[in-house]
């Protein structure tokens, strides 16, 4: 079981990078929704690739998280919230 208050962050990097269905249901059933996105901005930045912060950026609805963040791409948010 994971510490919420503190999950080790080579085993939420590893699962966050390479898990699978059943690795990420269990994250997330360990770790509550603001927890797991506290843990990648906090870290998503130096222990996940480019592209899995990016998914999970997108994916945890944080577009402040984006590498290269772009303003239009929020703006468009706005005006096509699909």
């Amino acid at each position: 079981m994971l510490d919420i208050a503190s999950p080790d962050p080579h085993v939420v990097a590893r699962l966050l990078e390479d898990g699978d269905r059943e690795d990420l249901a269990w994250l997330c059933r360990q770790l509550p929704a603001g927890a797991l996105a506290a843990w990648v901005e906090r870290h998503g930045a130096r222990r996940l690739s480019r592209r899995s912060l990016s998914f999970w950026a997108v994916t945890l609805d944080r577009p402040d998280l984006l590498p290269g963040r772009r303003p239009e791409l929020e703006r468009r948010r706005e005006l096509w919230p699909l």
